[in-house]
C-alpha cells in the first residue's frame, strides 16, 4: 500500500495547483453576480470590472430615456456597497472606483425587443411627443 501511494505521489504533475484569483477580482466577480443589471430588463446595465491593482470599472450603458435621476443614486449607491463589500468580506482598505458610462440607442427594428423593452421605448415616445405639444 505504501508503494502505491509513493508512485501515485511521484507520477501526480506539479501543474495541476491552480492560481488563487485575487482579492479585487474575487470582489468584482461577487458584485457581478449578485448586484449586476441588465439592459433588456431595465433602461440601463451596470457590470463590475476589476482592473488591477486596485480599482474597480462600474460600466453603465444605458437608453437616452433612462432617468439621471435613478442613475446617479445607483451609481453613488454601487460605490458605497463596492467600499463596505471589500472591506468587510474581501479585507480591501483602498478601492479605486471608476465609472464608465455609455449611452446606446434602442434597437431601430422594433421587432428584436423584448416585449417589456417595446412597451417601454413606446411609452418614453408617446412622452416625449406628449411634452413636445
Amino acid at each position: 500500500m505504501g508503494l502505491a501511494f509513493f508512485l501515485f505521489q511521484e507520477s501526480t504533475p506539479q501543474s495541476f495547483a491552480f492560481d488563487q484569483p485575487s482579492k479585487l477580482n474575487q470582489l468584482a466577480l461577487y458584485m457581478e453576480s449578485r448586484y449586476r443589471r441588465e439592459l433588456h430588463k431595465d433602461d440601463f446595465s451596470f457590470n463590475y470590472v476589476p482592473r488591477p491593482p486596485n480599482t474597480i470599472f462600474v460600466q453603465i450603458k444605458y437608453y437616452p430615456h433612462a432617468s439621471q435621476q435613478t442613475i446617479s443614486i445607483l451609481i453613488q449607491s454601487a460605490r458605497e456597497l463596492i467600499n463596505s463589500v471589500g472591506k468587510e468580506k474581501f479585507d480591501l482598505n483602498r478601492i479605486d472606483i471608476k465609472v464608465e458610462m455609455q449611452m446606446i440607442e434602442p434597437p431601430s427594428d422594433e421587432s428584436k425587443m423584448t416585449t417589456l423593452e417595446w412597451l417601454k421605448y413606446k411609452y418614453n415616445k408617446f412622452i416625449e411627443n406628449w411634452n413636445k405639444k
